[in-house]
C-alpha cells in the first residue's frame, strides 16, 4: 500500500470517494478526536484515512460520498439530513 497517499496511521483504514464527476465535495474528517482534513474533496478524488480507533466524517452532500472502512462499503446516506448533509461515526471493531 502506498502510505504517502494516506493520512494518519493506525489499523484502521477509512477510504473516501466523492462519486461526483463534475463538483468538488465537502467533506471533513475526524481521525481518532482529531480534524486531519477539512475541505473540497476534487471531483472523482479519493483520499485514504488511518485511525488506531475513530473515524467521523461529516459531508455536505451524503449522495456523493462513497466511503470503504476496512474493505467494507459502508452506507453514507443512512442519517442524512434532508439538505444532504451528514455525520458518519466509524470504530474500531
Amino acid at each position: 500500500s502506498d502510505q504517502s497517499s494516506t493520512i494518519g496511521s493506525g489499523s484502521q483504514l477509512l477510504v473516501i470517494t466523492n462519486t461526483l464527476l463534475d463538483a468538488p465535495l465537502w467533506v471533513r474528517v475526524d481521525v481518532d478526536g482529531i480534524m486531519v482534513f477539512e475541505g473540497n474533496l476534487p471531483k472523482a478524488a479519493q483520499l485514504s484515512f488511518r485511525a488506531n480507533d475513530r473515524f467521523r466524517i461529516r459531508v455536505g452532500y451524503a449522495k456523493a460520498l462513497r466511503l470503504s472502512f476496512n474493505g467494507r462499503e459502508i452506507d453514507s446516506l443512512s442519517g442524512a439530513a434532508s439538505d444532504g448533509t451528514n455525520t458518519i461515526v466509524l470504530r474500531k471493531e
